[in-house]
């Protein structure tokens, strides 16, 4: 049985057992990165025993979020509503900080939603807009 697993990147690992679970995981660790006022990506791995899992990274701690799936070598990044916008939001994730336009930010609703579906397939969420990387 897959078994999903959610990582901050700063040892925080949990392995939510149900939808609930994960958005409640997800939305304390919101929560936590608003506090520190620091926008951070969380790792949720579709399958945490899987050889190489499909994987979807979702930036919290902002009014909205980016997200990018990933699984083996392809991996496609969220597209909101603002199309042309190249400014740039930051999160950080363990040592390291990676930077998306903000034409990848999405709702935090959908960006949950999006979790959600991940959560019960494994695979690329269907109620967003992805750009192939």
């Amino acid at each position: 049985m897959a078994r999903a697993m959610i990582a901050d990147g700063r040892g925080y690992d949990v392995y939510p057992a149900s939808e609930e679970e994960l958005l409640d995981e997800l939305r304390q660790l919101d929560d936590k990165f608003r506090a520190e006022r620091a926008p951070r990506l969380a790792r949720i791995f579709a399958d945490s025993e899987a050889d190489k899992p499909p994987k979807l990274w979702i930036g919290l701690g902002a009014n909205e979020a980016t997200l990018v799936y990933e699984h083996g070598l392809s991996s496609s990044t969220s597209r909101g509503r603002r199309r042309n916008d190249q400014r740039e939001i930051g999160y950080e994730f363990g040592n390291g900080y990676s930077e998306f336009c903000r034409w990848t930010l999405v709702s935090k609703e959908d960006a949950l939603a999006a979790a959600r579906e991940f959560f019960q397939t494994g695979r690329r969420p269907t109620n967003l807009d992805w750009v192939d990387d």
